[in-house]
């Protein structure tokens, strides 16, 4: 935790080149309910983050620290949902129908797998499919602190000031974060719990996300 760097802390790198990578799960972060302008919709987000093996960022003060990738989903494994999809192929099987009746996503923390990036239109580098390692490749060897933030779970909390800002504003974005163990916990520091109504929740239809 104490490794990772805040976005105001700055980096010095480029974007990844385009390729495979080798990666391992080091972040797993609870989003909440977020409001998608775009779909009209609200639905529960989690952001996962892998440590790309052998690639570094070096920050202004001069420390590396491992380069890290991020992915958005919708807490969601229906058929057509993107975290479904990406878990099987990094997993290499499908779910059972027990596991479709509630998958502990910790299980995925520390756990390595391949990570193609290409570029966007903007020239970002995005992650385009997550992959199982290959028979026999060992596991990358280095460093991996993990994060894990659970909005009803205090135990959590602490990791939260160690985020960068940019997720911390998405965390604090969640429709109703008031109504959350954290949001509680943000309240009784006097910090300021943004809006927290004004839209009424709508059923997700995997159909219309765009992954």
């Amino acid at each position: 935790m104490a490794l990772i760097a805040k976005a105001s802390g700055g980096s010095i790198a480029p974007q990844l080149e385009e390729g495979v990578y080798t990666g391992v799960c080091t972040r797993l972060i609870d989003l909440g309910e977020q409001f998608n302008e775009k779909f009209g919709k609200i639905n529960h987000r989690v952001k996962i983050g892998w440590d790309i093996a052998g690639e570094k960022i070096q920050l202004t003060d001069g420390t590396e620290v491992n380069r890290t990738m991020h992915k958005e989903y919708t807490l969601s494994l229906h058929d057509r949902s993107g975290l479904r999809r990406d878990l099987q192929s990094w997993r290499g099987k499908s779910f059972t129908p027990e596991e479709l009746d509630g998958f502990d996503l910790k299980q995925i923390l520390g756990a390595p797998c391949q990570i193609q990036i290409i570029h966007n239109d903007k020239g970002y580098a995005d992650i385009s499919a997550i992959m199982a390692m290959p028979k026999g490749m060992p596991k990358p060897l280095g460093e991996y602190p993990q994060i894990y933030f659970d909005l009803d779970d205090s135990v959590t909390f602490s990791e939260y000031e160690g985020l960068p800002d940019w997720i911390k504003d998405s965390i604090k974005n969640a429709v109703k974060l008031s109504e959350t163990q954290f949001g509680k916990y943000l309240s009784e520091k006097g910090e300021i719990v943004p809006y927290t109504d004004g839209y009424t929740d709508v059923d997700a239809n995997e159909d219309d996300l765009p992954f």
